[in-house]
Order: C-alpha cells, then sequence, then structure tokens
C-alpha cells in the first residue's frame, strides 16, 4: 500500500501567507500580461529607434530625433500611454484566448495603469516630481516633500 503524500504544513503556510499578501494564480496572469506588453512595447520601440538610426542623415539628426523622443516630458508621456496600448493589447489577447478571465479585466488595467503611472511620474522633471517620487520610493516621505532639505541631501550622498 502506496501512503498518501501530504503537503507539508511548512508550504501550506507560506501558500496561505502568499494568498494574504494577494500572490494569487490570477493576479500572476495579470502580472503576467503585464510583463508581456511591456515586452511588446520594448521591441516596437527598439524598432522604431532602429529605424530611426538607419534612416537619420546623421548623427545629429538621429540625437535630436531620441532628445524628442526620449528626453522630453511630451514624448515621456507619449511613451507612456503607448506601453498602456500594448499592455491592454496583451490583455485582450490573453481575455481572447482564455489565459484571462473576462472579469480580471478591470484588474489587469488597473495593474496596467499604477505601473505605468508610477514608470512615468519617477520620469517627469516638472516641479522635481520624478525626484520626490523617487525619494519616496525611497521610503523617505519627508525628502518627498522638502526635496532641498537635510533628508533629502543625505539621499542624494548615498546615491552618489
Amino acid at each position: 500500500m502506496a501512503k498518501k503524500s501530504k503537503t507539508p504544513k511548512i508550504v501550506k503556510k507560506a501558500q496561505r501567507s502568499l494568498r494574504n499578501f494577494g500572490l494569487t494564480s490570477e493576479n500572476a496572469k495579470v502580472l503576467g500580461t503585464c510583463g508581456a506588453g511591456l515586452a511588446l512595447f520594448g521591441v516596437i520601440t527598439t524598432l522604431v529607434d532602429e529605424t530611426a538610426k538607419y534612416t537619420s542623415s546623421s548623427d545629429e539628426q538621429y540625437k535630436s530625433f531620441t532628445r524628442q523622443f526620449y528626453g522630453t516630458s511630451l514624448g515621456k508621456t507619449a511613451g507612456a500611454v503607448a506601453s498602456l496600448a500594448a499592455i491592454a493589447f496583451m490583455q485582450d489577447m490573453a481575455i481572447e484566448q482564455k489565459y484571462l478571465k473576462r472579469g480580471a479585466k478591470r484588474k489587469a488595467r488597473s495593474a496596467a495603469v499604477g505601473f505605468v503611472g508610477a514608470s512615468l511620474l519617477s520620469r517627469l522633471p516638472a516641479n522635481q516630481l520624478g525626484q520626490r517620487f523617487n525619494y519616496l520610493a525611497s521610503g523617505s516621505l519627508t525628502a518627498a516633500v522638502n526635496p532641498t532639505g537635510n533628508d533629502a541631501m543625505m539621499l542624494n550622498q548615498a546615491n552618489v
């Protein structure tokens, strides 16, 4: 007679704690579709960049394009919108292929907007928004509120 294999208590406890943090299989699929959308965005952005590099007549023309595309607030915002579109496309594909439930669409879009929004906020120079967001991500609320204060200077010195 073969013995039944029981799931060890430590595995059950780990599964329970993962569920408590919201790490379910559905959430993993949502994050997977976000990652696939970002990969698609990366491929498209690389293709656009390489095409611009190949078709530009000089290095200065290519540098001007990259400054406009990557360096301005409008370019960063357009990139964020394009990455949201790529993520939405991949999520729609996942729903169509029945990999992701139709009811998870709102959760998936919320995750995409949260990720892309945080990424965009950390890159915008207006009103030191990017710097403030980085301080907040570092865990220093006082440096985020006052980016010229002592806490901000200590974080800047630590990151050098």
